[in-house]
């Protein structure tokens, strides 16, 4: 465990407060107010105040009351002094003892229809001259109260709504042009149990035209005052909805509840009906907005609203289009697709039944929808449509395009009803067109009988072919698209391969591959994913084939479309005949290569046939073999040559025809070096000594090209394999008490093990294993140490749970040998497992010094009446718990930077003897606060966030307890009642005690135990430290946060980017949302992970945020309560990867490397057995290295130490 010096500099100090009940506590003892048409302003506590209901709150609460005025209208707002100190009011009628509420939907939030709410509007003329009562409650349900203030006024009827229910609506003019008026619903009652919008409202009326039809328009003036309008008929003096479906949305033209509604309809001419606008967003101030009705004329409707009134579109050989208007259509029932304004149309089909429907939108919401109908009006039949209603989709005929080709039409008369695809008030202009597609126009290879004759090639020759209105093959297994048809005659040696290319942008089409005759297909190996750059694949735009069984025969290829589009799109395709010489010749098993140790070879994956079924990667694979050496260890290295050769190998032991797979976890990673299905991997078992094991090498990326890869085949003549190469052969370690018994161990050719992906990532097997017993303390300390003249960068790791169940504790990958503190996790008594593994290791490990201390905490400081400073300070950065001791050695406090550079950090401690001096001071409330009789200091250089643990002896406190109780303080029943309940942290304003604490000291609710039989210890979390203090306060300390943030972190895995954060305490916590940004100022949410409701335990979150951008991106956490309170984290970045520029490679004795907008530090070359073989520090963007010529040739690790980050490429050197 690291130990710190002393040093005064920033001030800590901790004191209890004591409260009184406030006056009105009880409903009996109700604080009276005067209620004049101004607002009248009361200052109350409620500090000390118990809770006198379970209802509506069940926290804090104190009483007023008051005469309702004889208008009986009344406005009652509440404020907060503080964040986080909400209060709701609540109304009740009747006497203390028989009190009713008075209608509360125990909803009790901000909002003005609810009597549980922090603003209150009643108007009811049946209370007045009746005394009521008020009772305002702490909103959040913690511990203790705060101040706050209401305000209360008697609201004069010259404010009040005139047309507040339905009876006093006021009446609107209807006009020909719309002409708009202001009205408020500020004060208006909320109309019970409206369908659409429980919230304030107000009524009018107005006469429907003689022709039936009109428009309503509401618009906001203030913000948020958006109203909904709901439309009523007068029957008999009840009113009847008016065809509302209960959306209750903005902008939907066929919905009469929204801010805008349209009508046609004759049957309520002249009637007189009724329009109730409601406030949209539940808000205490109603607001204002303007509302207006105006008269459509007959002239305005569209001629051809219904069927029976299509307008006949003509047909013409170019595309001709023609504009119309869906504004004030009405909707058609029951559509099929887009219930909302429509007008039809009608066309005759022509002679040859071929025919394209093109639509175009005018303005930006205007875009149709366009449906086909056979048969007549009253009776029509839909055609062809799969109700999928979307855009560009040439297969379907309810798009914005339509293309038919069907002869059995042809002459006929056919209907389009055109809809609006868009919600919207308005329905607004489109343009529509029919053209006449000629029959020379269509493909002449649009089924399979017509197939062209594609040419078979040496070289690659490509023939452009056009999809544009092909037919769509019905049930196609790849893309039920525009398809034509080919054919040609398979090469002798049964070798071919297809290629087509896209002309245009969106003409990317997908082969499928038949034998048969037309009319009995026979699709060849399509596994239908469709993909592209998908070898594997016959279902892809390129294919290859090596089968000797189609030597000779008529294959049928489809080319369909990729992209639904109206235009197929012309496109290129070819077929390529392979030549037996370029086949590989290892491409089966039995035709392995035997490889030579110590050889860096160089193979091509070009035309190999796909292992089928294979476990790993059902790609292009060829094979190898060789002989295991006596000690039965040996390595196997592939690198890629091109791109995208990139290769995973896996091994097998038997003989061909009966392999067996030999450790293979299925991960089929490229870069995880001890998992045999991978790029490389080490293998050291006796047990296949002198027996032949054959190598699949299998493509990682799907690609037409299977591209070129080197192989290497290693025999190692290292030490023996350490013993604990495995979990369940873990080397015991024993915890020892005082210093740490350093052992030694190696990680040298240690092999894979099959590990839950640990949160210190870089695992790339090598690793070792230890276990040791958790001592009674809970309390353990992993220390590793460097042996020897090497340095290699370790992770280390702690598992509970077993070989077979390991679960992550906590692990450490800052340093270069990294110390572990396990503490206080709920495990003594158990074994913990330890894994020990190098920094992305390279196979070959290193040598090192381990083992395990209990940590019992060291005696704590006791002198009385005694400063100590020192100016020794240390540096604390990193994770773990470093205990901070004076120069005794007795223990002051813990810190854990969880990562942050705290930099040098001084701390000090002062002891006051609390039976003798009783300590005082006053808060920012004005409350006697009783300091604690052990204060601290702290100082760090950086003031980043970190977790603290403060310590006190439980006789101290016992003594101070009975020192405040000899006083007349009252201190709880028990001592621990005293401690956990009463200590509270505070951020001071100064650097040394006064008598006042400071003008506003920010209080932490610390999680407090009793850690040893008599030591006491108060954990929390700060984010800075500077003019800090801990304090006890049970009074007057801030109720707690919803969320307490203990750290949130974050960095780069891969592609991905990881954020891990933990609270120390959640209340009602509902959700996190995880928000990123390019610039640290437009967040947007990225993703969502669920919270722990109420706890105070410890809560730890992790989020992967896959493939982001390669930039430097900022991330937050907004968390969410149930209630949809919310709060953020602080901001964290997370620096790009660094584009690393190395060349040549392949390299001979000269590499250069350079790196943009980062410095290097420090360059090193790491061979196969991970020994540095060469290194220099550099402090620039580039660097020129030129390494021994003796160097042996093969592939190594160039390791670059870059300012941020640290970046290992692959280089060869020849």
């Amino acid at each position: 465990m690291k130990r710190l010096s002393t040093l005064l500099v920033s001030t800590l100090c901790v004191f209890i407060a004591l409260a009184q009940a406030p006056a009105n506590d009880s409903c009996q003892d109700a604080i009276a107010l005067t209620l004049t048409t101004t607002y009248q302003t009361t200052t109350f506590k409620l500090s000390g105040a118990t809770s006198d209901e379970t209802g509506c709150r069940q926290a804090e609460d104190v009483w007023f009351k008051f005469e309702m005025p004889a208008n009986g209208a009344v406005e009652i707002e509440t404020d907060r002094y503080q964040l986080n100190h909400d209060v709701l009011g609540r109304l009740y009628t009747g006497t203390c003892g028989s009190l009713t509420p008075y209608s509360c939907t125990q909803n009790c939030n901000n909002n003005a229809t609810y009597s549980c709410s922090k603003y209150l509007v009643v108007r009811d003329t049946s209370l007045a001259g009746d005394s009521v009562f008020l009772r305002f409650s702490k909103f959040y349900s913690f511990t203790s109260g705060d101040s706050a203030k209401v305000m209360i006024r008697n609201i004069p009827t010259s404010e009040l709504r005139d047309n507040d229910v339905w009876t006093d609506a006021t009446l609107l003019p209807v006009n020909s042009t719309l002409q708009v008026d202001t009205f408020t619903l500020d004060y208006a009652i909320a109309e019970s149990a409206g369908s659409c919008r429980d919230d304030e409202d107000i009524w009018f009326k107005f006469e429907v035209p003689v022709n039936g039809i009109f428009e309503i328009t509401a618009d906001r003036i203030s913000t948020y005052s958006d109203v909904m309008l709901q439309l009523f008929t007068d029957t008999s003096g009840a009113l009847d909805q008016y065809e509302c479906d209960s959306t209750c949305g903005f902008i939907n033209g066929s919905n009469t509840c929204s801010e805008y509604i349209f009508v046609n309809d004759a049957s309520i001419a002249g009637d007189t009906v009724f329009v109730r606008a409601a406030q949209f967003y539940d808000h205490q101030n109603g607001g204002t907005f303007s509302l207006g009705v105006r008269s459509v004329q007959d002239a305005e409707v569209p001629t051809n609203d219904v069927c029976s009134d299509a307008i006949a579109l003509n047909v013409n050989s170019t595309l001709v289009l023609d504009t119309f208007d869906l504004t004030f259509a009405k909707p058609e029932a029951g559509g099929t697709c887009r219930d909302d304004e429509d007008i039809w149309f009608k066309m005759e089909v022509p002679a040859n039944g071929v025919f394209e429907i093109v639509t175009d939108r005018v303005n930006i919401y205007s875009n149709v929808m366009i449906q086909v109908f056979t048969g007549t009006c009253g009776s029509l039949n839909q055609y062809g449509c799969d109700s999928v209603c979307g855009y560009r989709n040439i297969t379907n005929t309810c798009s914005d395009y339509t293309f038919i080709n069907d002869t059995s039409i042809a002459g006929d008369t056919i209907y389009l009803r055109a809809a609006q695809f868009y919600d919207s008030r308005y329905g607004g202009p489109f343009s529509i067109g029919i053209r006449h597609v000629q029959t020379s126009e269509l493909p002449t290879n649009d089924i399979c009988d017509d197939a062209i004759a594609l040419n078979t090639n040496s070289t690659w020759v490509l023939d452009t072919f056009d999809l544009s209105y092909a037919i769509p093959e019905t049930g196609g297994s790849c893309r039920d698209d525009e398809d034509v048809w080919f054919k040609f005659e398979v090469p002798s040696n049964g070798a071919f391969e297809i290629q087509t290319q896209r002309v245009n942008i969106y003409s990317d089409v997908i082969m499928q591959l038949f034998t048969g005759t037309c009319g009995s297909l026979v699709q060849y190996t399509c596994d239908s994913t469709c993909g592209f750059e998908n070898a594997t694949n016959t279902c892809s735009k390129y294919i290859f084939v090596n089968d000797t069984s189609l030597a000779g025969d008529t294959l049928f290829v489809r080319a369909a479309q990729f992209y639904d589009s109206r235009y197929g799109g012309p496109f290129s395709i070819a077929v390529k005949e392979v030549p037996s010489a370029a086949l590989p010749v290892n491409d089966i098993c039995s035709d392995a290569i035997l490889l030579t140790p110590g050889a860096l070879d160089t193979f091509d994956l070009s035309y190999a046939i796909p292992e089928s079924g294979g476990s790993c990667r059902d790609d292009e694979d060829v094979w190898f073999k060789f002989e295991v050496p006596a000690n039965g260890a040996f390595k196997v290295q592939s690198e890629r040559v091109n791109i995208y050769s990139n290769v995973v190998l896996q091994l097998f032991s038997g003989s061909c025809g009966s392999l067996v797979q030999y450790n293979c976890d299925s991960t089929c990673n490229i870069y995880n070096v001890g998992n045999s299905c991978n790029t490389q991997f080490l293998v050291r078992d006796t047990s296949l000594a002198g027996d032949t094991v054959y190598l699949r090498a299998a493509q990682f990326y799907d690609s037409q090209d299977g591209g070129t890869f080197s192989l290497i085949l290693e025999f190692p003549t290292d030490p023996e394999l350490p013993d604990n190469d495995k979990c369940k052969n873990a080397a015991l370690l024993t915890a020892t008490l005082g210093n740490c018994v350093i052992d030694t161990f190696n990680n040298m050719n240690t092999t894979y093990s099959i590990v839950p992906t640990n949160t210190c990532g870089a695992y790339y097997g090598g690793d070792v294993w230890f276990k040791f017993e958790m001592p009674s303390s809970d309390d353990a300390f992993v220390e590793m140490s460097q042996v020897g003249t090497t340095s290699s960068n370790y992770r280390i790791t702690a598992f509970s749970g077993g070989c077979d169940a390991l679960v992550e504790e906590i692990c450490n990958s800052s340093g270069s040998y990294p110390d572990l503190s396990i503490r206080s996790l709920g495990l003594a008594g158990d074994t913990v497992l330890v894994h020990v593994y190098k920094d992305y290791n390279n196979v070959t490990g290193d040598t090192f010094g381990i083992c395990v201390k209990d940590t019992v905490l060291p005696s704590l400081r006791a002198e009385v009446g005694h400063y100590e400073k020192n100016t020794v300070c240390d540096i604390l950065s990193v994770n773990g718990w470093f205990d901070l001791v004076d120069s005794s050695g007795n223990l002051v406090m813990s810190i854990d930077p969880g990562g942050s550079y705290l930099g040098r950090t001084c701390f000090g401690v002062n002891i006051q003897d609390s039976a003798a001096d009783l300590r005082t001071a006053l808060d920012t409330f004005s409350n006697t606060a009783y300091l604690s009789p052990r204060n601290f200091y702290i100082d760090p250089s950086y003031d980043n966030s970190a977790t603290v643990r403060l310590y006190f002896k439980e006789r101290e406190l016992k003594i101070w307890r009975d020192s405040l109780s000899a006083r007349g303080i009252g201190v709880g029943s028990t001592l621990q009642e005293f401690y956990e309940d009463s200590m509270r942290i505070s951020k001071m304003d100064g650097a040394s005690l006064t008598n006042i604490l400071g003008g506003n000291p920010v209080q932490i609710n610390p999680t407090v135990m009793k850690i040893r039989d008599s030591i006491i210890m108060a954990e929390f979390t700060v984010t800075s430290f500077s003019n800090f203090a801990p304090l006890f306060n049970p009074g007057n300390a801030p109720t707690p946060v919803p969320v307490d943030w203990l750290e949130f972190t974050g960095r780069k895995r891969g592609e991905n980017n990881e954020l891990n954060w933990a609270t120390a305490s959640e209340l009602n916590c509902s959700h996190f949302e995880i928000e990123r940004s390019t610039d640290g100022k437009s967040f947007r949410v990225v993703g969502i992970e669920e919270g722990n409701g109420t706890t105070n335990s410890i809560s730890r979150y992790r989020f992967t945020d896959e493939n982001p951008s390669n930039l430097k991106l900022f991330y937050r956490l907004r968390q969410i309560d149930y209630n949809g309170e919310s709060s953020y984290s602080n901001v964290i970045t997370i620096q790009p990867e660094a584009e690393l520029i190395i060349s040549p490679n392949p390299f001979k004795q000269n590499i250069e490397v350079s790196v943009e907008k980062q410095e290097i530090i420090r360059v090193e070359l790491i061979d196969m057995f991970g020994r540095i073989v060469f290194e220099e520090a550099v402090n620039d963007t580039k660097t020129a290295i030129k390494v021994r010529s003796e160097l042996d040739h093969g592939v190594y690790t160039l390791r670059v130490v870059l300012e941020n980050s640290v970046v290992e490429k692959r280089v060869i050197k020849e």
